[in-house]
């Protein structure tokens, strides 16, 4: 079971700018499940589009994962699915309610097997790998400077951004669209490996160099870690919401490695 085999840890904060969190949150350590989410809209829509996003994924994943076959390309069909039910849910609210209209969010999910890691992500929340000392980005940002950066128009982020690219501006979001574009993909876990999924909350207060420092000096404990990083982001300006996961390969017998 995903219970002997991984520590997961969860936080979220509102910040110290914003009146509410829009961020949504969810984890299942039996069955290894991730969801994040970082909802926009007016009113109370933001909180309304993640919080759905959430649980819409994580209903249409509970009742399947646990029977799937434990396989990459089969975990990646199944996220595909969850997230596209998450689509569903959001939209069919928005038609219902007219402060909804409008609304959207981005998500990213993780599902935990023995032996890999099946990941979905829509927007901008994103999913790191600490290996070896080293973090690598997993995902790839659904955004105009993202965009504009792959296309070549630019050489640097800093390029960009000192040309007014603005870096809140999503190419991809769930409830915008029927349809939605779902970039999936599987990776092997080793042991040793960290992972942490966020919100654009952390990592604009973090960069990646800092927070690679930081998970690998406090890789060994989850729980603290999490405490520093949300602490520190709140510390460097908490002008968004501050979400994050962290999960690690434990040993077969349970114990930290």
């Amino acid at each position: 079971m995903a219970a002997e085999l991984f520590e997961i840890v969860d936080r979220t904060d509102t910040g110290l700018v914003r009146q509410a969190n829009e961020d949504a949150v969810a984890i299942h350590i039996p069955l290894g499940l991730v969801l994040l989410a970082d909802g926009m809209g007016g009113a109370a829509a933001g909180e309304v589009a993640s919080q759905l996003a959430v649980e819409g994924a994580f209903h249409h994943l509970a009742a399947r994962a646990a029977d799937a076959e434990p396989s990459a390309e089969s975990d990646e069909a199944l996220l595909r699915d969850a997230v596209r039910a998450a689509n569903r849910s959001i939209r069919n609210a928005a038609r219902e309610v007219r402060d909804f209209r409008g609304m959207g969010t981005t998500i990213v999910i993780g599902l935990l097997r023995p032996r890999h890691l099946s990941f979905a992500h829509v927007g901008d929340s994103r999913l790191y790998r600490l290996r070896h000392g080293r973090l690598e980005r997993l995902t790839r940002d659904h955004s105009l400077i993202q965009e504009v950066l792959d296309e070549g128009v630019f050489d640097t982020l800093e390029d960009a951004r000192q040309a007014g690219v603005s870096e809140n501006v999503l190419t991809r979001a769930l409830g915008t669209d029927a349809q939605v574009e779902v970039d999936v993909a599987s990776t092997p876990i080793l042991q040793g490996d960290v992972y942490l999924f966020c919100s654009d909350g952390l990592y604009n207060m973090l960069d990646e160099r800092l927070l690679q420092v930081e998970m690998e000096k406090g890789r060994d404990d989850l729980e603290r870690l999490a405490d520093r990083l949300l602490e520190m982001a709140c510390y460097r300006g908490g002008n968004d919401n501050v979400t994050l996961v962290l999960a690690r390969r434990l040993h077969w017998d349970g114990t930290r490695h």
